[in-house]
Order: structure tokens, then C-alpha cells, then sequence
């Protein structure tokens, strides 16, 4: 399976803040079993020489669907986020869906998480 991982770093953050918090988080990504994070590449300006560009502030995290490897990542995720002593919320999308981790209490990014892992195990209603 695959997940994204966007990072959102307030106002005062510089690029090189948002890079080391992306190489940070990818490190503790591969720590919760995630089988590979990569640093999303977006396309080169038009008109530029440059090759395609790897933006920290969205990761690519391969993992495998089985063993609870999704729920150890959010976890993971969720504790991160409460760690920082900045205004850095994360926000994962998988198979369309999203949640955002803002830097709100504990109770309430538990209560977030809950209600997007349900929906995440609840079948297709159509």
C-alpha cells in the first residue's frame, strides 16, 4: 500500500526547516516498519533546465497492508506531531481519503485518528 505524508510547517519555517523536518519524519517512517519513504518529486518549472525536483514537504511512504503496519504508522505519525514545539501539522492521504494532524490535544488527534481508521476498514457504501 501507499499513503502520503504532507507536512505543513507555519509561517516561520524556512525551506531548509521544512527539509529537515521531511528527512527527520522519513527517518522514524522507516523505523515504524514502512517499507520505503521517499521525498515527493514534482516536475521542473517550465522553461527551466532543472531536473525534477524532490520536495520534503510531501513523502511517498510504502508499507505493507497486512500486520497493522497502517495503524503502527499513524500512531507514529500522531506521536511525532505531539513532540513538535512548532505549529507543524502533518496531513495523510490514502486511497483518496485524508486526515490532518494538527498540533491540537492529545484527545483530539486520538479522536481524529479513530474516526479516519474506521472509515479507512468500513466497506464501499454504494
Amino acid at each position: 500500500m501507499q499513503l502520503k505524508v504532507g507536512l505543513v510547517a507555519g509561517p516561520e519555517a524556512d525551506p531548509q526547516e521544512i527539509a529537515d523536518l521531511g528527512r527527520e519524519l522519513r527517518k522514524r517512517l522507516l523505523e515504524w516498519d514502512a517499507d520505503e519513504v521517499e521525498p515527493e518529486r514534482r516536475p521542473a518549472p517550465e522553461g527551466s533546465k532543472a531536473v525534477d525536483a524532490a520536495t520534503w514537504e510531501t513523502l511517498l511512504v510504502t508499507f505493507a497492508a497486512s500486520g497493522g503496519v497502517l495503524t503502527t504508522i499513524i500512531a507514529g505519525i500522531n506521536a511525532w506531531v505531539a513532540r513538535r514545539q512548532t505549529s507543524t501539522s502533518v496531513t495523510i492521504e490514502i486511497n483518496g481519503n485524508s486526515l490532518t494532524l494538527p498540533t491540537a490535544t492529545e484527545e483530539e488527534r486520538r479522536e481524529l485518528i479513530q474516526a479516519f481508521v474506521k472509515s479507512l476498514e468500513e466497506p464501499d457504501r454504494e
